[in-house]
This record gives structure tokens, C-alpha cells and sequence, in this order.
């Protein structure tokens, strides 16, 4: 994609000189040095522990919604691994007294992250920021290949799309895989 615009933009730049037009030159290489300071997909922003509590008053809102409360944690494997990121995802659902809990692996996409828990326990589409990130959700199970436990999550009418806000990494310490 960047590949295709950055030839554009020089074809865009070589008919423009040719033409004389200085006005376009500029807008041509100011659009090119956009493109070139654009991060990578993911970037220095993914790792992180990110979070949201929703509270009675968002919920009476959408009754439709089971995910009271999300805690997801991205993070860096140990050196030795060739995977790029790992995750840890809790959800506390309604009516439930044990969170979901899953993990797995994210690969870097053109918009964020795609995190897949093991033996098609499904994923989530994380696109993280500075400050936040927004989870797409449309199914998750947990924990990771335990049939007899296991839980899923499926993305419904208000459970689909979830902002949440970066924390310090301490609400994620404890955590497990």
C-alpha cells in the first residue's frame, strides 16, 4: 500500500515539474513525507495493559452488553521467540462469577493487531495508541485447547467494539497465561 502511494506521489511529482507548477511540487512532497513518517502498523505503542470497568449506568444504557469489564494486556515474548507479541485477555461477564480468561499470540496488521487464541479459540482486533485502544471483538474462548472448561465470548450487538484506556502495567501484574 505505501509502496503504490509512494509511486504516485513521484509520478505525481515528475508530470508536475515538468509542468512547472511549484504549487503541486510541494503539496506532492509534503504528501510524500507523510507517508514516509506514518509507523509501522502496530509500532512502539503495543505493548501495554490497557483496561475498561463499565459502570451501572453505561450498562442499564445497553442491556444487550455481557462484557462488564475488560483487562488486556499485550507484551513482548522472550527474546528467543519469533512471535512479535504475546496477550492476555480477562472478561467479566454478566451473571458469571469466573472471568474469562484467554491468551495467544498477535501478529501485526495494516490497522493494529490481530490476536489469536490457540486450537480456533478465536481472536480480537486490537488497534493500540498512546493513551488507548480499541478492541474488536468477534469471538474469544478460554482458556486456550481446555474444552472441558472452556468459555467463549461472542461479539454481539453491544459487545463488539471496546474502547479501552492504557494503564500502568501494574493492573496487569497479576495476570496469568
Amino acid at each position: 500500500m505505501k509502496r503504490r502511494a509512494f509511486i504516485s506521489l513521484v509520478d505525481a511529482t515528475m508530470v508536475a515539474s515538468k509542468q512547472g507548477e511549484g504549487k503541486m511540487n510541494r503539496i506532492v512532497l509534503a504528501g510524500l513525507l507523510l507517508i514516509l513518517a506514518l509507523p509501522a502498523a502496530a509500532g512502539p505503542d503495543a505493548p501495554g495493559c490497557f483496561t475498561r470497568t463499565y459502570d451501572r449506568a453505561h450498562l442499564a444504557q445497553h442491556p444487550d452488553q455481557v462484557v462488564t469489564a475488560v483487562t488486556l494486556r499485550i507484551y513482548r515474548p522472550p527474546p528467543a521467540n519469533a512471535d512479535k507479541y504475546w496477550f492476555l485477555a480477562q472478561f467479566r461477564l454478566r451473571g458469571k462469577d469466573k472471568p474469562l480468561r484467554t491468551s495467544g499470540i498477535c501478529n501485526e496488521t495494516a490497522s493494529g493487531l490481530r490476536c489469536l487464541v490457540e486450537c480456533d479459540g478465536g481472536g480480537v482486533d486490537v488497534v493500540p495508541r498512546t493513551r488507548d485502544a480499541t478492541m474488536h471483538l468477534d469471538r474469544i474462548s478460554g482458556p486456550a485447547c481446555d474444552e472441558d472448561s472452556a468459555q467463549e465470548l461472542t461479539g454481539g450487538k453491544d459487545d463488539r467494539v471496546f474502547r479501552l484506556d492504557r494503564v500502568n502495567d501494574a493492573a496487569c501484574a497479576g495476570m496469568k497465561r
